[in-house]
């Protein structure tokens, strides 16, 4: 596991920009998994990021000659077809089809917490696109210093856990830091995953129509699809495969104790690593007269 957390994530309020992710990722640096995490959110027009390259391939892929009817076989088209390429770039490819996802909101909502008002931009103002979470005992003195002075809700704790926000990766200026998770809040989240799952949800008649009429398109067309038409006619019919959701197998490891977050000269993020080797210059003295 890395000492810090970074995510890069499309800009989108439904899925990742959120209270519950922010909780979550509160969550983890609290319990000491990540000494910090640190979320970012991408601009519009974002096409030359790394990860629109691989999205690109993976899209020949899937529009490619029929090579793939269902999910499961477009998965593992996917992970023969790519994960060469990612080997030479020194990274590991998973393709897994996600059936079911853990209810978060009320595992985390247990503590009462609500972060709002910086997720979406709003009369004239923008939104905020990056949030740092860090302990108290890891704020630097600057942080310290511009901490809002209000009437104290809960005792000071080291490991309370701030949110350190502005408003895009590339700015050097930080909104004041704002409590996130306080200490004495985290013992009313039970272990370290959310035991229940979000319900499924019900398929609207309309669509559930558009589905039959699919599969049967499929099976009777001049090119017949009959592993699709199967797929489809067992989701119909609530006989799908049982998925479990995603466990963090991860979280179950030992804690290692709380180090110290050193500051480095990294002008945007104080607490990463610095991106880049500075440029220098040396000059060879020149005799006199020439």
């Amino acid at each position: 596991m890395p000492r810090h957390l970074v995510i890069q994530s499309d800009n989108t309020t439904a899925q990742a920009k959120n209270s519950v992710v922010s909780l979550f990722l509160a969550f983890l640096v609290a319990k000491g998994y990540f000494a910090t995490a640190t979320i970012n959110f991408l601009t519009v027009g974002h096409t030359h990021e790394d990860v629109d390259r691989l999205f690109a391939l993976i899209l020949l892929l899937v529009l490619g000659p029929l090579s793939w009817e269902t999910p499961k076989e477009m998965n593992e088209l996917i992970q023969k077809a790519l994960t060469y390429f990612c080997q030479t770039k020194n990274e590991e490819l998973f393709v897994e089809e996600i059936g079911q996802i853990r209810n978060f909101d009320t595992w985390l909502g247990s503590m009462g917490i609500h972060l709002y008002n910086a997720f979406v931009s709003r009369g004239g103002k923008e939104a905020s696109h990056s949030f740092t979470y860090k302990v108290r005992s890891d704020l630097t003195a600057a942080q310290v210093q511009s901490l809002p002075r209000r009437k104290r809700q809960f005792e000071e704790h080291e490991e309370d856990v701030f949110a350190i926000v502005k408003g895009r990766m590339h700015m050097v200026k930080t909104q004041s830091p704002v409590l996130a998770l306080p200490h004495c809040l985290l013992s009313s989240v039970q272990g370290l995953q959310p035991p229940q799952v979000k319900q499924v949800r019900t398929i609207p008649e309309a669509r559930r129509k558009e589905l039959r009429n699919l599969a049967t398109r499929l099976t009777e067309g001049a090119e017949k699809y009959p592993h699709a038409a199967e797929v489809i006619t067992k989701r119909l019919a609530g006989i799908a495969e049982e998925e479990e959701a995603a466990s963090f197998e991860c979280l179950s490891d030992p804690v290692e104790s709380r180090q110290p977050v050193a500051s480095t000269s990294n002008q945007y993020y104080e607490h990463l690593p610095d991106t880049a080797w500075r440029l220098l210059a040396s000059f060879r003295r020149v005799p006199a007269g020439q």
